[in-house]
């Protein structure tokens, strides 16, 4: 008797795991711009949903959606206006050729003060015991993370620095966005991505990220400075000490308010006052 009522145990199982495959839906593709050129790191999933992944570094892209996810798929990069794919052009399962369309990129004008030297906007925070460890985006247990803040001036920013513990990756990319709060929601105000590529080094160093284009900050303005790796070379770790101070992570790779937590990454912000 016990072994008959096992093997309908069993039998469940199995029935259930064949079932949660089937009702799993299989999407990939690649992303392009106007121009027919590939798309590296491009945001793929749903708004506010940890169901997501990133093109790699060749534009491509492979997606395992759940049952039961009907929303519309978004693909979203800095440079390119975001596309919108409803559930009906990719419930088939086809190989999709996402085309993203170019954003008109407005540069702001701009006066820093000949006595202006770089200030420090944000600073670290105390160290701790501990460390922040970074996994690739496309995986639901690797945040965005980075502190919110709030400038006390005008200043555009001149120097984004980030100290790193150690990476055993061959190699990885680190990308950083800026998002300002604007009506309650977090609007990305890069024009082109910052990405940071980290070789194998097992002593700590700091990243000096110089951001090409111009990044201003206003006064009483409410922004979230995050890091999060895109793409990594083989099997490795790369991890930053832990500070005490506020930081902010999501999970989401489109949208999403970040849930604040008392650990933050060693993330120094520097500046001239405009």
């Amino acid at each position: 008797m016990k072994h008959l009522i096992l093997l309908a145990i069993i039998a469940i199982a199995i029935i259930y795991t064949n079932q949660n495959v089937v009702a799993q839906l299989n999407v990939s593709g690649n992303v392009l711009n106007e121009r027919g050129e590939t798309i590296e790191y491009v945001s793929i999933g749903f708004n506010c949903d940890s169901v997501g992944t990133i093109s790699d570094d060749n534009g491509h892209f492979s997606l395992k959606i759940p049952e039961g996810r009907t929303k519309t798929l978004i693909f979203s990069h800095v440079s390119y206006l975001p596309a919108e794919i409803p559930f009906e052009s990719y419930s088939a399962g086809n190989e999709l050729t996402i085309v993203l369309k170019d954003k008109t990129i407005i540069l702001p004008e701009v006066t820093i003060r000949k006595s202006s030297k770089p200030e420090v906007i944000v600073g670290k925070g105390m160290p701790m015991i501990g460390g922040c460890m970074f996994t690739k985006r496309d995986k639901t247990d690797s945040p965005e993370g980075g502190p919110m803040f709030t400038p006390e001036k005008d200043y555009i920013i001149s120097n984004i620095l980030l100290d790193i513990k150690e990476c055993t990756y061959k190699e990885c990319t680190l990308s950083f966005n800026l998002y300002e709060r604007q009506d309650s929601k977090l609007v990305n105000v890069l024009q082109k991505p910052i990405y940071q590529t980290v070789q194998q080094k097992k002593k700590s160093f700091t990243l000096d990220v110089m951001p090409e284009e111009t990044l201003v900050l206003k006064q009483g303005k409410e922004y979230y400075l995050s890091v999060a790796m895109v793409d990594c070379e083989g099997e490795g770790v790369l991890m930053s000490p832990a500070r005490v101070k506020s930081g902010y992570y999501r999970k989401s790779i489109i949208d999403g308010e970040p849930e604040k937590k008392p650990i933050c990454l060693p993330i120094v912000i520097k500046g001239n006052e405009l």
